[in-house]
């Protein structure tokens, strides 16, 4: 049984507009606390992580959705290797970014939320415009 403590929540945006946090577990919609429980769709899903970097060596580290433990990952290398170079940095992934180019070409700049797949379909009935 995986260990619960340990999942992490994702910022996402959905379709009216808010943001919001979110498990990974699969769903499409999810109710939205701001539109007062009313069900919306997940338009886009937050990729950046937090990234540590010593310019000094070649220490890099990335720590995922956990801030803290970026700045402690920092704390630990200045203090053991008296480095002080070291950056601290929210990041996309370059395996976001290689997928960001398959799907969309070589020369796009990722954005802060990677778009889900939305239908034509579905944005004449909910009335959203994405284009």
């Amino acid at each position: 049984m995986a260990d619960q403590s340990r999942v992490t929540e994702y910022p996402v945006l959905l379709e009216c507009g808010h943001n919001s946090k979110h498990f990974i577990d699969g769903a499409l919609r999810m109710l939205c606390r701001a539109c007062e429980g009313r069900e919306t769709a997940i338009m886009a899903f937050e990729t950046r992580e937090w990234h540590v970097k010593c310019s000094a060596c070649r220490f890099g580290k990335w720590t995922g959705k956990d801030e803290a433990a970026a700045h402690r990952a920092r704390a630990n290398h200045a203090r053991t290797k008296q480095h002080y170079g070291i950056m601290v940095d929210f990041l996309i992934p370059d395996d976001v970014k290689k997928l960001w180019r398959v799907h969309y070409g070589r020369n796009r700049v990722p954005a802060r939320f990677m778009p889900r797949a939305v239908s034509r379909e579905n944005r004449e009935e909910t009335g959203s415009e994405l284009d």
